[in-house]
């Protein structure tokens, strides 16, 4: 969806091409997010479940959308759609299949607002056991 997504998509792909690996796309659902606000009552049940298949509709488009460009590259790919705590969901992932090298999309902090999503990179950055690559666009 975003030009940073599409870069790190590019890139993966690229490494993986080069190494002669296998690439594991994932795309996580934060749904714990999704429970806190449940539990804040910031969200009603039905907005949550609304949420979360709107989000997988959008994670099952973008693993397609890896998935062709994968093949049109002749690199083997397999994805997973995953739902839970970004940094514990992928720190599991990474140990289950006995992952290597981690590749993620950037991020930016403001000095105003730090989101829960660059909280759970920082985090991920900080737990995972494997080299971390990650991927920054220039700012357009």
């Amino acid at each position: 969806d975003s030009v940073l997504g599409i870069d790190t998509m590019n890139y993966a792909i690229h490494v993986a091409k080069k190494a002669g690996c296998e690439l594991i796309a994932a795309f996580v659902i934060d749904t714990a997010s999704m429970d806190l606000l449940l539990q804040m009552r910031i969200f009603v049940r039905e907005e949550r479940d609304t949420l979360e298949e709107e989000m997988i509709g959008k994670g099952r488009r973008t693993l397609e959308t890896v998935r062709m460009a994968c093949a049109n590259k002749g690199v083997k790919v397999e994805t997973l759609l995953l739902k839970g705590c970004l940094h514990q969901v992928i720190d599991q992932t990474l140990r289950t299949n006995h992952i290597d090298f981690l590749i993620i999309g950037g991020w930016h902090n403001t000095s105003t607002r730090k989101d829960t999503a660059s909280t759970e990179r920082q985090l991920l950055l900080d737990t995972v056991d494997c080299p971390v690559l990650v991927v920054k666009s220039p700012r357009r």
